[in-house]
């Protein structure tokens, strides 16, 4: 029987602290789990936690025209609060130079709507 079978059989009869001598002894890595007999599930728990993380989520900016050109004054993920700031902004400026735009939280994103709508 080999290392691994022998550590995963201690460990299926709750034998932790042997298992993790075993493993010692055998020079397998801590990510075998050594430390307490058992597996590490680390990359798994990690995978599990950063799931969905990766994807861009829904931004809202708001763009208001500073010296001929479009620039971002404002973004959040809730559109409800860049209204809200679109409604302040307004008292100020004309309403026909603010737009709220929907992008990703990117700032790449972003920067490429600004772009596209200063070149028009």
């Amino acid at each position: 029987m080999t290392a691994h079978r022998k550590i995963e059989a201690l460990k299926s009869n709750r034998e932790y602290f042997a298992a993790g001598q075993l493993a010692r002894r055998n020079c397998l890595p801590r990510s075998f789990g050594c430390h307490v007999g058992m597996k590490s599930t680390l990359d798994e728990d990690r995978a599990e936690f950063f799931r969905g993380h990766d994807t861009p989520i829904t931004y809202w900016a708001l763009l208001a025209i500073e010296d001929g050109e479009w620039a971002v004054q404002f973004g959040d993920y809730d559109r409800n609060t860049v209204r809200e700031e679109l409604e302040d902004m307004a008292t100020s400026n004309r309403r026909a130079n603010l737009k709220i735009v929907q992008c990703t939280d990117e700032q790449s994103s972003i920067d490429r709507i600004v772009a596209d709508l200063n070149a028009r």
